[in-house]
């Protein structure tokens, strides 16, 4: 059984044995999600003002007359999406910078037992996977994460996201695969 504490301890001090294969977060992830945040807020704002300053309404279907009801619910509708847009910019930024405060304890060890993944400082952000309990390893990608899904011996299945905050998900699969390190087991 993988001993978590210690092989995380060891991983994140970088004091690792010679076969190990370890990858640390990269802040260019992080950097990259926060741009994003940044893109939706200046998009929205930058729709906001022009919707305030030129009078323009979007609706769906005949143009509204200014003075009915329909052109303010319209108004409205606008206003609701565009602040919707803001606090999904707003929330992007605040999630991936806490994240980039974690970035040097987020970790991806790859072990001669197994591996050990560590995407944040919580228990729960934390995945170990021992090689001798699972029965066969299979990669899917769906919008542009790979996971890494983990049949095992007694029936039950893991699925492990790749997002790219170590790297590659295909270089680190590769990686694992030519060192003789992710394998089936016997």
């Amino acid at each position: 059984m993988i001993d978590t504490p210690v092989l995380l301890a060891q991983a994140l001090s970088n004091q690792v044995p010679a076969g190990w294969q370890v990858w640390r977060a990269r802040s260019s992830f992080f950097y990259a999600g926060i741009g994003v945040g940044v893109f939706f807020v200046v998009a929205a704002i930058a729709a906001a003002t022009y919707l305030l300053f030129t009078g323009t309404i979007y609706y769906y279907g005949a143009t509204p007359d200014p003075n009915s009801g329909l052109a303010v619910f319209w108004q409205i509708a606008d206003n609701v999406i565009l602040l919707a847009i803001l606090i999904v910019g707003i929330s992007a930024i605040i999630r991936q910078a806490l994240a980039l405060g974690t970035k040097d304890q987020q970790v991806l060890a790859l072990l001669p037992d197994g591996f050990l993944l560590r995407n944040g400082t919580t228990p729960q952000q934390q995945t170990q996977v021992d090689f001798r309990t699972v029965k066969q390893f299979t990669t899917r990608v769906n919008r542009g994460t790979y996971y890494l899904y983990a049949a095992r011996f007694d029936g039950s299945r893991l699925t492990v996201p790749l997002d790219g905050r170590f790297g590659s998900a295909k270089t680190i699969i590769a990686t694992g695969v030519s060192s003789g390190l992710v394998r089936r087991p016997p």
